[in-house]
């Protein structure tokens, strides 16, 4: 798919998805933190994970630029809490800007419907380009990454990739795919859908942090959140869900829309999981240092301080160890 790219929307969601930059630079986004981070696991499976009894205690941080560490230089809350946890294998699949829908798609919990180019998957392994895809897995405002992934089209595996360019963000941006192997050409009309390799990660424990990169559109944010639990696949599935975070703008702060937006996701996801449901909001809003005049002025507006962050809305390594504390915590109540 080659068109330009506009991502100049109103201001609010333009800083949002400035605001959260930075991601993997490889398929699902893992390999910048598997590089620095010995205790990263790799990839449990292939294209799909049979039925499973019960999750395993290797975790998956599933999320946007705050899961892949924006900010903090010992690998984000995911590896600090691999450290926290004797150093229990993880994976990070953050990409910084990407929103609920887009982090969904990538993890395999949401197909993407496609217009390849010829309406066929042909027969040689040769990359095809797509005309169009509902939604872009691979995509981000934050860089030009080349970044691809497996999956299947119209009963074909293979690999989607991104490839983009001036940016960022960036004005120019191209889908191709790719089957694995030659084989016979298969008819592909304009709708069918692509959807992603769960590479087994479905089985592992699931730290599940998005919305803060769309939260103006409060359902989207709980619905995306709900197909990524129902991915899962252990009946009983070890999973937990985090609090969006607000920033320092205006129109996050206490009382204003993006903080009513916010507010609102938050009390809806904890309704839908109250057993599951991390406020790390709160937490870290409540960390704030008395003696330090901004972080006060934070907690009256009722965001993370100042001291725990490392700009507008990202963390710092201080930060994120008060989220990761506040995982283990969860998780070692559940006895996981």
């Amino acid at each position: 798919m080659n068109r330009n790219k506009a991502f100049s929307a109103v201001m609010a969601v333009g800083s949002l998805l400035t605001a959260c930059s930075g991601g993997g630079t490889s398929s699902n986004g893992d390999s910048a933190a598997a590089a620095s981070a010995p205790a990263t696991a790799s990839a449990p499976g292939a294209a799909s994970t049979p039925a499973v009894a019960s999750s395993s205690p290797n975790f998956a941080a599933i999320g946007d630029s705050l899961t892949f560490g924006v900010g903090s230089s010992s690998g984000g809350y995911p590896q600090i809490l691999s450290g926290m946890l004797n150093n229990r294998p993880y994976v990070n699949l953050g990409v910084g800007g990407q929103t609920s829908t887009q982090i969904a798609a990538r993890v395999g919990a949401l197909p993407s419907t496609v217009s390849l180019d010829g309406n066929a998957v042909p027969a040689s392994a040769t990359a095809v380009s797509l005309l169009s895809l509902s939604i872009e897995p691979l995509s981000t405002p934050a860089d030009d990454t080349t970044r691809s992934e497996t999956g299947t089209l119209c009963s074909i595996h293979g690999t989607l990739e991104r490839t983009a360019v001036g940016g960022p963000p960036s004005t120019t941006e191209t889908y191709t795919f790719a089957r694995d192997s030659s084989g016979t050409a298969v008819p592909c009309a304009a709708g069918s859908t692509f959807l992603a390799d769960s590479l087994g990660y479905d089985s592992w424990t699931a730290l599940i942090w998005v919305g803060r990169n769309n939260y103006t559109d409060p359902s989207t944010v709980i619905a995306d959140v709900k197909s990524i639990v129902q991915w899962l696949k252990p009946t009983g599935a070890h999973f937990a869900v985090l609090s969006v975070i607000k920033g320092e703008y205006s129109y996050e702060y206490a009382g204003a829309q993006g903080a009513q937006n916010i507010d609102g996701i938050n009390a809806a996801l904890k309704a839908a999981y109250p057993d599951n449901f991390i406020d790390v909001e709160t937490t870290l809003v409540n960390s704030y240092n008395p003696s330090l005049p901004q972080d006060i002025a934070d907690h009256n507006n009722n965001i993370p301080p100042t001291s725990l962050r490392s700009d507008t809305v990202h963390l710092n390594d201080t930060g994120y160890t008060v989220v990761a504390q506040q995982v283990k915590s969860f998780i070692a109540s559940r006895n996981w």
